[in-house]
């Protein structure tokens, strides 16, 4: 009988080259000391401070509501109704921790009363980081923003690709300003007219604002 070979068979030392089929393995093998940093870190602040526990998979999520008992989770199996009732309740401060993943709640939340996040597993999306890191860093926040990622030696490699992703982004939205100035929308020395190679409208400022 023939079969692949998992990730770090045969091996003494992991490379930190884990494949996206095989890092799910390789997060288990240290999910219990990423979660006791979480809860380290978390006993380190001030008492009363919001904190977001990103995870990646269910386990990571029960392995930190048994660290984290007083914290709210939202995961995807949960009610829409759920969902919308404790991610309100940590927005409006009902609970100091959070717990859930990126792709529920890295988009269109605007949590800046919440300086502190947590990774407590990385993946290969940048996109996911870069958005669930918005979360906090965005319009509004008054105050530093303390980011964590914790991971194993064996996801090295997950975190280099993460700073190469985001290398390659800083790359685009240079290129994309440079662009902008050269041939897209720029205000006249007023302020008050936006110009573009199609001609100039007047500007109006969001009602927000």
């Amino acid at each position: 009988e023939t079969r692949a070979r998992v990730y770090g068979e045969g091996r003494l030392i992991a490379d930190g080259r884990p494949s996206s089929a095989s890092l799910a393995k390789v997060k288990r093998e240290s999910m219990g000391e990423r979660v006791a940093v979480a809860r380290a870190i978390v006993d380190s602040l001030p008492a009363g401070e919001s904190v977001i526990l990103w995870c990646d998979t269910n386990d990571e999520a029960d392995a930190l509501m048994a660290a984290f008992p007083d914290a709210t989770e939202v995961r995807g199996d949960h009610s829409q109704l759920v969902k919308q009732t404790r991610l309100k309740a940590f927005t409006h401060g009902q609970f100091d921790q959070i717990i859930t993943k990126a792709d529920i709640a890295g988009m269109g939340l605007n949590w800046q009363h919440c300086a502190y996040q947590i990774f407590t597993g990385l993946n290969y999306s940048f996109e996911r980081f870069y958005q669930a890191l918005g979360r906090s860093y965005r319009y509004g926040q008054t105050r530093e923003v303390h980011a964590y990622l914790l991971y194993s030696d064996a996801e090295s490699n997950v975190l280099d690709t993460l700073r190469r992703k985001q290398d390659d982004f800083k790359i685009m939205q240079q290129a994309m300003n440079e662009a902008m100035r050269e041939y897209g929308l720029f205000r006249e020395n007023d302020g008050r007219v936006l110009k573009s190679s199609q001609g100039s409208i007047p500007m109006k400022l969001p009602t927000w604002i």
